[in-house]
């Protein structure tokens, strides 16, 4: 009889290790997997700024260019109207821009 209770007891025992053993790697996965993924969202997160960041750099010189375009062209109109009227005040021998004012 004591020797079924011991083997009751050791067999409760091994089981209780076993699902406590079992319950300790389920816990290690969990946390594992929640450790990746949290490292993998920290790695796209890190890569989608630097990425963002690259690509910006690049629009720099873009932007220069739309930026001094539009200058010149707006220079070279503003040069075109001197000279229109410069020439006009030449060629007619009055003041184009005091005419018609009393």
């Amino acid at each position: 009889m004591q020797l079924e209770k011991y083997h009751e007891q050791e067999t409760e025992m091994l089981t209780g290790e076993v699902i406590e053993s079992q319950l300790e790697d389920i816990a290690i996965k969990k946390i594992a997997h929640a450790g990746s993924f949290y490292t993998a969202r920290r790695v796209a997160h890190n890569l989608g700024k630097k990425m963002v960041r690259r690509k910006a750099a690049q629009l720099v010189p873009l932007l220069g260019a739309v930026v001094a375009g539009t200058t010149s062209t707006l220079f070279i109109y503003e040069v075109g109207i001197a000279a229109q009227r410069l020439l006009q005040e030449r060629w007619f021998g009055r003041d184009i821009e005091t005419e018609g004012k009393p």
